[in-house]
C-alpha cells in the first residue's frame, strides 16, 4: 500500500541499469506526492535517493520487507546518470491502471467536471475565506457530475471524503482514480453561504473533453463605450455586431474589452481586447457603463475580483492597482 509509505523509509531499486541485469541499489524515500514535474498529466511520484539509472525504468521499488511500493520511472539529472533524485510511480496508481486494463481493456478514469486552480490569498479574501488551504473551482462544465451535484464557479473545496483539499494535484489524482458511479462527499466554502456539504456521483472521463476554440476576427466598431482610467481599459456593449465580429456566443453576457493601455494594471493582469467582463465582485455586468460604474465603486488599490470570459471559457481574476 504505497499510501502508507513514509519519508525516510529504506527502499531498494531493482532493474537493469545500462543493461546490467538484476542490479540492486538502496536508499530512502526522500518525498512522496511529488508533482508539477512536467513528466506526465497525472503525477504523484515517490522520490528516492536510491540510485536509478537508464534501464531501471519499470523495475520495482521495494521495501526491506519485500513489498513492491513503486515502479521506477524517471530521474532528475544534469549528466544522464544518477544524482540521488529518482522517481517511481506509486504501486496503488499502477494497480488501478492494471485492474482497469484487465477488466475493461482500457484505462477508465473518474470525472468530476470542474476546472480547478491554486487558491491565492487575494482571491480567497475576496470570497470571505480566511485561508489559502483549498482547491479553487474556476469553472463547472455543463451537464457534468459536478454541475448535477450542485457545484458552482467560485466554490472552494475544503475537503473530500474526509481528506483535506490543501493541494490541487492530489485532488485531481484522487478524482481520476474513482470508479464511475462512486460517490464523493465534499465540504465546500461558498460566498454568502459559508461551509456547505455536497455529494457528487463521479462520472467517466470523456474520450475527448476538449472544446473547439474560437479565433477572434477583426474587432468591429461600436459607439457604446466606457473608459475606466484607473485600469487602463475601454469597454463596449455586447451588440450583435460585436458578438459576430469576436465570435462571442449569445449566452455570454457582460461588457467586452475593446482596448487595453500598454503597461496598465489591466494589461499586467492579462486582460486584452476581446475579453468579456461578466461580473465585478458579486454583481453581474449588464453593459459597458454598468461595468465602469461597478469598478469605480471599489477601491482598486485594495483590489477587485472579476469574472471574465475569453475564448470558450470563463475564469476569475483578481486585479489590483498599486
Amino acid at each position: 500500500d504505497s499510501d502508507e509509505l513514509n519519508v525516510g523509509r529504506w527502499v531498494i531499486a531493482a532493474g537493469s541499469p545500462f543493461g546490467l541485469e538484476q542490479s540492486f541499489t538502496a536508499g530512502i524515500v526522500s518525498a512522496t506526492g511529488r508533482a508539477r514535474l512536467g513528466i506526465t498529466d497525472y503525477e504523484d511520484f515517490i522520490q528516492t535517493d536510491a540510485a536509478i539509472n537508464r534501464g531501471n525504468s519499470g523495475g520495482p521499488l521495494i521495501t526491506l520487507n519485500g513489498e513492491v511500493v513503486g515502479l521506477n520511472t524517471a530521474i532528475f539529472s544534469r549528466t544522464g546518470g544518477a544524482m540521488g533524485v529518482g522517481f517511481a510511480i506509486p504501486i496503488n496508481m499502477a494497480r488501478d491502471v492494471m485492474e482497469s486494463l484487465i477488466e475493461h481493456g482500457e484505462v477508465i478514469r473518474g470525472w468530476l467536471g470542474v476546472e480547478i486552480r491554486d487558491l491565492t490569498e487575494n482571491m480567497a479574501q475576496s470570497f470571505g475565506y480566511d485561508s489559502t488551504d483549498g482547491v479553487f473551482v474556476e469553472n463547472v462544465l455543463p451537464d457534468s457530475p459536478a454541475a448535477e451535484g450542485g457545484f458552482e464557479p467560485g466554490d472552494i473545496v475544503i475537503s473530500y471524503n474526509g481528506r483535506d483539499a490543501d493541494d490541487l494535484v492530489p485532488f485531481r489524482n484522487y478524482m481520476a482514480r474513482q470508479r464511475p458511479g462512486s460517490e464523493v462527499e465534499f465540504t465546500v466554502w461558498r460566498e454568502d453561504e459559508g461551509e456547505i456539504e455536497l455529494t457528487v456521483t463521479i462520472g467517466r472521463m470523456p474520450e475527448d473533453p476538449q472544446v473547439a476554440r474560437r479565433t477572434p476576427r477583426e474587432q468591429p466598431e461600436t459607439p457604446d463605450r466606457a473608459t475606466v482610467d484607473d485600469l487602463g481599459v475601454v469597454l463596449g456593449d455586447l451588440t450583435d455586431e460585436v458578438r459576430e465580429g469576436l465570435n462571442i456566443s449569445d449566452d455570454v453576457t457582460g461588457a467586452v474589452i475593446l482596448d487595453v493601455e500598454r503597461g496598465s494594471p489591466a494589461a499586467q493582469a492579462g486582460l486584452r481586447p476581446g475579453v468579456v467582463i461578466q461580473r465585478v465582485q458579486r454583481e453581474d455586468v449588464e453593459s459597458a457603463s454598468h461595468a465602469r460604474d461597478l469598478l469605480e465603486e471599489h477601491d482598486l488599490s485594495e483590489g477587485v475580483r472579476l469574472r471574465v470570459h475569453t475564448g470558450d471559457r470563463s475564469q476569475f481574476l483578481f486585479i489590483q492597482v498599486q
